[in-house]
């Protein structure tokens, strides 16, 4: 009684049922693959393209995985399982290889 007399100024308050519960949530980093993916236990879960190749923060309740979401300054985007097939036809803003052999010699 008497510690928590001399700390209860310094008990912070919830400010929403919302709040509360992602005081509770895990937080991972994980580095997104270049096909915009991440893992977390094992599962494998789609995050938006402009993250490929970054290091970022995941929040989830192991309870709730269909709340997960990417933190990244400040804001939420959501994140979902992969679908391997849709995401093995996903289109990507990759730029082609190209080799350019003009100036390496060789017979005209």
């Amino acid at each position: 009684m008497d510690r928590y007399l001399r700390t209860k100024n310094y008990i912070r308050i919830p400010q929403s049922r919302e709040w509360l519960e992602e005081a509770f949530y895990n937080r991972v980093s994980r580095k997104v693959r270049k096909d915009s993916v991440v893992k977390i236990n094992e599962t494998e879960y789609d995050v938006p393209a402009q993250f490929a190749g970054m290091t970022v923060e995941l929040r989830y309740n192991p309870a709730q995985m269909e709340n997960a979401y990417l933190l990244y300054n400040g804001n939420r985007f959501p994140i979902h399982q992969t679908d391997r097939v849709a995401n093995s036809t996903m289109r990507r803003n990759n730029p082609p290889l190209t080799i350019d052999y003009s100036g390496k010699g060789g017979a005209a």
